[in-house]
């Protein structure tokens, strides 16, 4: 009985000469984009760089050619960026992303051009995941940078993908612990909420979805990620001047820190948490210079005050109590953390004392019978006296 063999097909070589003929053609080939594609895979199939490489550039020059033919060879070029990251071949997928960053340059800002524009963004998101999850991290870094400089000059808007993009970067960056990508990423989605006119719903839920990240980031212990995200985040709600999203961040905040405190102690969640505390300092001395001693307060600066203490109240008393111990020591802790954080720096740490005196002042005049017995407690809080006065005491007086 003969045995049937199977017969075994070597791959076919482009003619890379006739298509990069093609794709300068003045009239794309309607098969073009299978020609370039049929390419790609030779050259992944022979594991061949140079080739691949060459053949990633050829897109490049025909999204630059063929208008018509462009959304296909996005889609083409985003699935064979991440193939080429599968394939340990990332100068291909370099290449491929390049093509992703031109033709948003190539993309108008028409309205007609809005579903072109969500593509590529979506296409450049899966390139960026992949180089990341396949540790590509120059790679990574460099596509980062390109789209910066499309950021800087464009100004994409939010609401054509550019925002789900950058909210997915800000998670794939902590997640992969590329420090100088993140920093990257925080600054464009600070921007973006600067320059947007999206309005104030799309970016309260962009922001809440960037507190998602950083509890999700916090909770694994990474203090340098954190840190980035948070304080990226603070600035970006500050800058906002939108006082519900402020009040909701804080609210969000204080339940993370809450968590953390239950699991890792109140000195942990202090270090996590350090940029949220830096933030609420600044907030405190930008409402209290000009309302402390005035006749007639500014009404905005007594709402921030009110809602930034009552916040670190609420946290301080949830936080002990899942940790089953009083708010006293909730303070102290707190004190002595940020003290240390300050070390060598004498005017910061007056106004961390400033800050923690404030705040538990506030505690027991809007909790007196609370914070009555507890009181004692405090007193290495407490001194030496940095809130006292007629004009403290208004001003206290007027937030409760």
């Amino acid at each position: 009985m003969e045995m049937e063999t199977e017969t075994v097909t070597e791959p076919v070589k482009p003619d890379f000469i006739a298509l990069e003929k093609a794709v300068v053609a003045p009239h794309a080939d309607p098969g073009l984009a299978e020609r370039l594609k049929d390419a790609m895979y030779y050259c992944m199939n022979v594991r061949d760089d140079g080739l691949a490489c060459r053949a990633a550039q050829l897109y490049k020059t025909a999204v630059q050619q063929h208008k018509e033919q462009r959304p296909g060879l996005y889609g083409d070029a985003a699935l064979l960026g991440c193939l080429s990251f599968q394939q340990g071949m990332p100068a291909a997928g370099l290449l491929l992303g390049n093509v992703l960053v031109s033709g948003l340059y190539l993309t108008g800002s028409t309205e007609e051009d809005r579903p072109v524009r969500r593509k590529v963004f979506a296409a450049l998101q899966s390139v960026l995941d992949m180089a990341a999850r396949k540790r590509c991290n120059d790679v990574f870094l460099t596509l980062l940078g390109q789209l910066r400089g499309y950021a800087r000059t464009r100004h994409p808007e939010a609401g054509n993908g550019y925002a789900a993009l950058l909210l997915d970067l800000l998670f794939v960056a902590a997640d992969r612990r590329q420090l100088p990508a993140l920093g990257i990423v925080t600054r464009l989605a600070g921007r973006l909420w600067r320059d947007t006119e999206e309005g104030a719903e799309a970016r309260s839920q962009f922001a809440r979805e960037w507190s998602s990240t950083v509890a999700q980031i916090a909770h694994r212990g990474w203090l340098a990620e954190t840190h980035l995200l948070e304080e990226g985040l603070c600035r970006m709600a500050w800058r906002t001047h939108d006082f519900s999203l402020q009040k909701a961040l804080l609210a969000d905040a204080a339940f993370q820190v809450q968590m953390i405190s239950h699991w890792d102690g109140c000195e942990k969640a202090f270090q996590l948490y350090r940029p949220l505390f830096g933030a609420a300092l600044a907030w405190e001395r930008k409402n209290v210079r000009p309302a402390l001693g005035a006749a007639n307060p500014p009404a905005d600066c007594l709402r921030n005050l009110t809602a930034l203490f009552a916040a670190f109240r609420d946290m301080a008393a949830t936080t002990a109590r899942v940790t089953m111990q009083d708010e006293w020591q909730v303070y102290t802790a707190w004190n002595k953390a940020w003290l240390a954080a300050a070390e060598g720096k004498p005017a910061r740490q007056e106004q961390i004392c400033i800050f923690m005196q404030l705040l538990i002042q506030f505690w027991g005049l809007s909790q007196p019978r609370r914070a009555k017995r507890q009181w004692p407690k405090l007193e290495g809080v407490l001194t030496p006296r940095k809130v006292s006065g007629a004009a403290w005491a208004v001003l206290l007086n007027s937030l409760v």
